[in-house]
């Protein structure tokens, strides 16, 4: 379209001022996707749906982590199997290729296979909190920001700490990932369902040992993504394949792949320590991190960012740093650990586990003040005494940020969900806030606990994201994005034993069923600002919002993820 678009207007004059309409006819208003039809019809084609003439079809036998490596494969029963082509040993792990995607699973299943674990057999969710937890109080991996006060140990001062903690998370979207790649002349074509074609040219360039430049890359629709279509794994693999076998090979990641093999939102531990003032608001703030990074795969990347970026690790620190709230006192150090488990990003990256830190700990501060939520978060962005911006590392994300945007979008939430009437016992409001893809929101969630479950009954969505171009997309991209948080929230994680993951698919991996989403009411502050960000704005506020509000409920403070009453 845009080629087309440029090929029209070449050679044309164009009105170097150009008079925009006064009243823009789309702008602002419910537009319809022109997709839903093809979509409600089936007709629409997603990455799956690609035929490349000539095709085959390749599923990977693969590691249970990624530390293991093959140790031993027995092949002839798979090799038997009517219209199984080749078995193909990559690093990637054991390649069955087929004519089809079912016979090819069938050669799969048929494989023999052990895998040298070198010690990963003995991992386990327990022990990696357990590693993690540990962690903090070793010498840190970065030190970002360090800039304490004389006196920031001094146990006169009244100290509030807290540790939280999230689990690996799968996207777990409805597509899985796939890729057809064909070479010819030396060239590869890919077809695939990505968000990053630049991402998928170089990985695929490299693996083959080609210019990027002579990897074309062929687009398709996704059928949910939510980060996991900007890895390039299936990529490389079809496109190993299609030059070894010479024909175009599609490769297929299974649900169960996706599940065991990621890669996922890393698991993540994080400590938050406040000193607080004479007016109880923290004078200094200290952060913690201990886990895995989406920027750090392997040991080698350490050096990389300690030489490249300054010792900061933003895939980890967004959202903290800089802090929302303002503190004149900052440290900030992140402790790198890896176990094996292949991470990569998570709809919303960071700000997915740092705002549940930030917003349960200010949570925490409130009910140590004996202050209201809403209201402590108010005086303390009215009052506190801010950081020196100057003291930042440079490579800090630091957009422009309008503390009064803020507070709107926290009063018109307290508003509308009448925060502080009374509610039954057993029901508890929470509120969640949040300055991230350079827009302004807050989520309030009221909540139920009925033995034991907890049950969100409402939730109250104020946005300030600028210019709302179609009210329609962005109401759908907050509510959407606040319902896959819930899930994160309250429904699944992942979970580790004998070094590999346990679920598989969404029989031990549960989604948010319809009948378990609450009404989700979304209000957008008028603004002329420019647009902000709203595709992944929505999922930070779920797992503060409900945690605060089963406090409330309750008086029982949760610091894990997903959120369990005992």
């Amino acid at each position: 379209m845009y080629a087309q678009l440029a090929a029209d207007l070449d050679g044309a004059t164009l009105n170097p001022e150009p008079r925009l309409r006064a009243k823009p006819r789309l702008i602002g208003q419910r537009v319809a996707n022109v997709l839903s039809p093809e979509i409600v019809t089936g007709e629409l084609q997603f990455g799956l749906d690609v035929r490349v003439p000539g095709a085959v079809t390749a599923v990977l036998a693969r590691p249970p982590n990624v530390n293991s490596k093959l140790a031993a494969i027995d092949d002839a029963a798979a090799r038997a199997i009517p219209g199984v082509l080749a078995i193909e040993k990559l690093a990637q792990g054991v390649a069955v290729v087929a004519m089809d995607f079912w016979t090819a699973q069938r050669g799969k299943s048929a494989l023999q296979t052990t895998w040298q674990l070198d010690g990963a057999s003995e991992l386990s969710s327990e022990r990696i909190s357990r590693r993690l937890r540990s962690a903090l109080d070793e010498p840190p991996t970065f030190v970002p920001l360090d800039h304490l006060p004389p006196d920031a140990t001094d146990a006169e001062q009244a100290r509030i700490e807290a540790v939280y903690e999230v689990p690996y998370q799968a996207h777990a979207a409805i597509e899985p990932t796939s890729a057809i790649a064909e070479m010819r002349d030396g060239k590869c074509t890919v077809w695939m369902a990505t968000q990053n074609i630049s991402h998928i040219q170089r990985s695929v360039g490299t693996a083959l040992g080609i210019d990027r430049s002579a990897v074309d890359v062929r687009p398709q629709t996704m059928g949910g993504s939510f980060g996991r279509k900007y890895h390039p794994e299936a990529a490389i693999e079809a496109a190993l394949l299609a030059r070894r076998l010479g024909k175009p090979i599609r490769v297929i990641w299974t649900r169960e792949d996706e599940i065991h093999n990621g890669p996922h939102r890393p698991a993540q531990v994080g400590r938050l320590t406040a000193v607080l003032g004479p007016d109880k608001l923290p004078r200094s703030l200290e952060l913690h991190w201990a886990g895995p990074s989406y920027f750090i795969t392997k040991p080698q990347d350490v050096e990389r960012i300690r030489a490249r970026r300054g010792g900061m690790d933003g895939s980890t620190v967004e959202g903290m740093v800089p802090f929302l709230y303002p503190v004149p006192y900052m440290k900030a150090a992140q402790h790198w650990m890896d176990f094996g488990i292949a991470v990569g990003s998570w709809r919303s990256t960071a700000h997915s586990f740092n705002t549940f830190f930030s917003e349960s700990f200010v949570d925490e501060i409130a009910a140590s003040n004996g202050e209201d939520p809403i209201a402590l978060r108010l005086r303390w962005l009215r009052e506190g005494e801010e950081f020196d911006r100057k003291r930042l590392p440079k490579e800090a994300y630091d957009p422009p940020f309008d503390r009064r945007r803020l507070e709107r979008v926290i009063e018109r939430a307290a508003e509308i969900s009448e925060w502080g009437k009374r509610l039954p016992k057993g029901q508890g409001n929470g509120v969640a806030v949040q300055f991230a893809y350079q827009g302004y929101g807050a989520a309030v969630a009221r909540v139920s606990v009925r033995e034991k479950e907890i049950v969100v009954e409402r939730v109250w969505i104020v946005a300030d994201v600028g210019t709302v171009v179609n009210r329609s997309a962005a109401e759908q991209q907050l509510y959407g994005g606040f319902v896959f948080g819930l899930t994160a929230a309250i429904k699944s994680g992942l979970t580790v034993r004998e070094g590999a993951i346990e679920q598989s698919n969404f029989h031990d991996f549960a989604l948010l069923r319809s009948n378990e989403v609450p009404q989700i009411d979304i209000e957008f502050m008028e603004s002329s600002e420019a647009p902000g960000g709203l595709g992944e704005a929505g999922v930070p506020l779920a797992a503060p919002a409900v945690a605060n509000a089963v406090f409330v409920a309750t008086g029982k403070r949760l610091r894990t993820l997903p959120l369990r009453v005992a």
